[in-house]
């Protein structure tokens, strides 16, 4: 059986279900958050955007040999570090806030998850639980519509948001992702790297929530600025000259993080290898894979008036040659690489993912999505059919 058929059978046979009990877990726990507020975001989090973790959790599936003991420490830290993104994610978007400090505050909790070195309670932590919690810590109700009242505890990961009771649910994640990665072998080798892509992930969290008012001018700087630096280090080969948004949108996906977690399953990991892993994710694979997730957004966007790095392009026509210049990149990028038919099925199944959600067809984006899963080449366009298939039983 073919490598790549045999890792996809293996990925829909055992790896998700393995992970959707992995996210009940976690279902369980954002059940027991005493803010309302807090626990409709974590369940929202969970139950609309459940395929992010099920997408992620193939990299469970990379390391071979030896290396595979540590295939659930990888599945753990994926489902962990991907729920925090999703929960923060709604928690910047759905409180009506635009206070960029508060949302730089709540992303702390994504960098300490990426660092086991972290102790549990470090000085930028959130406290464990409300229930050890002392009475002075911020509250839901602010006098006077003061969102930053004060407190002894001014590093919490809540502090300056207008609800903070979250019954530990944050500090667990956290702890959880830690834990995980810490378990593999070769994790510190690639733990800086993994930290300056969530960085950069944070950052444009932070500032694609801020007022309409802002958030355009400050985000094209900011994106601007980093691009020049990254260009100055890396060849980005035949997708220069890279857009503004196109950059954004890469520093928005959590796959980059996903390979360093799987290579550090298999021990240190030489330099060498982590360059042309990060040359290959950052930014046209990544790129790739935020670039779908807002092409199939993109009506729904516009309906409400919602940031869209995809509605940037010119025209229709721009868009598809972008986005097709993405993938043609992706795949020779993925091709490059040490087992390249695992990286390979990972690029194809963005597309099959994507491009196989219900909002393709209700947008008119079907012809698009059929040719863009042919530039890919390969079984894409088989993929994308499995996937419309899984999604009928509700895999997806």
């Amino acid at each position: 059986m073919d490598i790549a058929v045999w890792t996809a059978s293996l990925f829909v046979s055992s790896t998700i279900p393995k992970a959707k009990r992995e996210l009940g877990l976690w279902r369980k726990r954002a059940l027991c958050i005493s803010c309302p507020k807090l626990r409709k975001q974590a369940l929202a989090s969970i139950d609309k955007k459940e395929f992010h973790v099920l997408g992620g959790s193939v990299y469970a599936l990379y390391p071979r040999g030896p290396a595979r003991q540590y295939r659930a420490d990888i599945l753990r830290a994926i489902t962990a570090i991907q729920t925090i993104s999703d929960y923060l994610d709604n928690l910047c978007d759905r409180a009506g806030e635009s206070d960029e400090h508060a949302f730089r505050q709540l992303h702390k909790s994504m960098l300490d998850a990426l660092d086991p070195d972290q102790s549990s309670r470090s000085s930028r932590g959130h406290r464990p639980s409300s229930s050890t919690a002392p009475s002075e810590t911020l509250t839901s109700a602010r006098p006077n519509g003061d969102k930053r009242m004060r407190s002894k505890e001014t590093d919490s990961y809540y502090f300056g948001y207008p609800y903070c009771e979250d019954s530990g649910y944050l500090s667990a994640l956290v702890n959880a992702c830690r834990a995980s990665l810490a378990s593999l072998p070769g994790y510190e080798s690639v733990k800086a790297h993994a930290l300056h892509l969530a960085k950069l992930y944070c950052d444009l969290q932070s500032l694609k929530h801020l007022d309409q008012s802002v958030r355009l001018r400050r985000l094209k700087d900011w994106a601007s600025t980093n691009l020049e630096q990254a260009q100055s280090m890396r060849q980005f080969s035949s997708l220069e000259p890279i857009e503004w948004w196109e950059f954004a949108a890469a520093t928005g996906s959590t796959l980059g993080l996903f390979a360093l977690f799987a290579i550090a399953a298999e021990g240190h990991a030489k330099v060498n290898t982590i360059e042309n892993v990060l040359s290959a994710y950052f930014p046209s694979i990544c790129g790739l894979h935020i670039l779908l997730d807002y092409l199939i957004d993109l009506e729904e966007d516009r309906t409400h008036n919602d940031l869209n790095f995809v509605s940037f392009y010119s025209n229709d026509q721009h868009r598809y040659d972008r986005l097709t210049a993405f993938v043609k990149e992706a795949t020779a990028r993925a091709r490059s690489l040490p087992r390249p038919g695992f990286h390979l099925m990972v690029v194809r199944g963005l597309l099959a993912l994507y491009l196989s959600d219900p909002k393709v067809r209700a947008c008119g984006l079907s012809d698009e999505a059929v040719r863009l899963c042919k530039a890919a080449g390969g079984p894409t366009l088989l993929m994308r059919q499995s996937c419309l298939g899984l999604r009928r039983i509700g895999v997806f």
